[in-house]
């Protein structure tokens, strides 16, 4: 399924607000595609001030917890990366 990732369908997401916070909330950090991370560091490369939570909170307090839960997902991408193959070791270990 493509994903349309705009202005218009982000204001969509947040028109309902309990749904929004709900999938954000719930979202599964576990399988984020690297393709999906790449996005995230392009839109945060070009618009690096729309990412920074203390310049952003002076607009919008709300905007600035949505760029640190964005922040974040990289963040567990990067050490989630390193550390599933750990954790997969550790799983084959614990059967034998």
């Amino acid at each position: 399924m493509n994903k349309k990732y705009d202005w218009a369908t982000a204001k969509l997401l947040m028109s309902d607000l309990k749904g929004f916070i709900d999938m954000m909330l719930n979202y599964d950090k576990e399988t984020i595609k690297p393709n999906t991370i790449k996005k995230i560091r392009e839109l945060i490369d070009k618009y690096p001030d729309d990412f920074d939570p203390k310049k952003v909170e002076v607009r919008a307090s709300a905007a600035a917890n949505v760029c640190v839960w964005i922040l974040a997902m990289e963040l567990f991408y990067k050490i989630n990366k390193k550390v599933l193959p750990k954790k997969k070791k550790v799983a084959e270990l614990e059967v034998k």
